[in-house]
């Protein structure tokens, strides 16, 4: 079943830590002095809150007329305050884009001339760091928690979704853009007057 064995001051304690999905369980017992105890933490988030082994051996110190540690807590509020300041900054970037590409369709002398500033500056660049943040979300921040994407919608849900919008936003926009703009900064042809 997965059972572990830490010394614990001198003593040996025979430990079981457990995840599933919003909830956490971490079950320690001491054979030699015949006692044990188990953590339950309803609504566990993997990277958020309070966790399980931070908490058992806070108790274990007590248990052996310790003081004990203060209780770790992940550093993911802080991250997920950075997704969500993310999902703004791209939603700005978004709106900046609609503005500018008004603005260069009311007048066309306003509109950037070489294909470089044209295209590749305005549409292609916003794709590619688009694409990256994606990636980033989609792969990068679950591995750095040692999830897989999956995992990380199981076990941090909060964390996942928000990813999820992120990159979908990240994505959608940045294809959007690459027709928005062609189609922005195409020149209008004069009508022909008979």
């Amino acid at each position: 079943m997965g059972w572990f064995l830490w010394e614990m001051h001198g003593a040996e304690a025979v430990v079981h830590p457990g995840n599933i999905e919003s909830f956490g369980t971490f079950a320690t017992m001491v054979p030699a002095d015949n006692w044990g105890f188990v953590v339950l933490i309803n609504s566990k988030s993997y990277v958020s809150g309070p966790q399980p082994s931070s908490l058992v051996r806070g108790i274990t110190n007590l248990l052996f007329d310790q003081e004990p540690r203060p209780v770790r807590q992940a550093n993911f509020p802080m991250s997920l305050q950075l997704l969500t300041l993310l999902l703004f900054a791209q939603a700005t970037a978004a709106m900046r884009t609609i503005y500018l590409l008004r603005k260069w369709r009311r007048n066309e002398d306003l509109r950037p001339v070489s294909l470089w500033t044209r295209h590749i500056w305005h549409a292609v660049v916003p794709l590619f760091v688009s694409a990256s943040i994606a990636f980033g979300l989609l792969y990068v921040l679950p591995h750095s928690f040692e999830l897989d994407f999956r995992g990380l919608l199981q076990f941090a849900p909060d964390a996942g979704y928000l990813a999820v919008a992120n990159s979908l936003f990240a994505i959608i926009w940045g294809l959007t853009r690459i027709i928005l703009v062609p189609r922005c900064l195409r020149r209008t042809q004069p009508t022909a007057t008979v």
